[in-house]
């Protein structure tokens, strides 16, 4: 399946719902609902790569927020940034 947003990559808050999307996309396709508790952001490119985003800290804590208790998001975001929720 191939599906293109026009300007999804247009610098604006960026593309970084990506993986979002692909994540609804699969719990659709597999009848297995994502917990509610989760939030995530990232880019994927055309062969299903997540890239890193910028925004990590203030998307964390919008997130903490809104409730959420796990985090999904590029791997080399993570390093160091553990303090953010202390």
């Amino acid at each position: 399946m191939h599906m293109n947003w026009l300007h999804g990559a247009t610098p604006k808050e960026g593309p970084s719902g990506a993986v979002t999307i692909v994540t609804s996309l699969l719990s659709i396709a597999l009848n297995t609902p994502v917990p509610a508790d989760i939030t995530m952001t990232g880019e994927v490119t055309l062969n299903g790569k997540v890239l890193c985003i910028g925004g990590v800290r203030s998307k964390t804590v919008a997130g903490i927020r809104a409730g959420a208790k796990r985090f999904i998001f590029h791997q080399s975001t993570r390093t160091g940034k553990r303090r953010w929720l202390e």
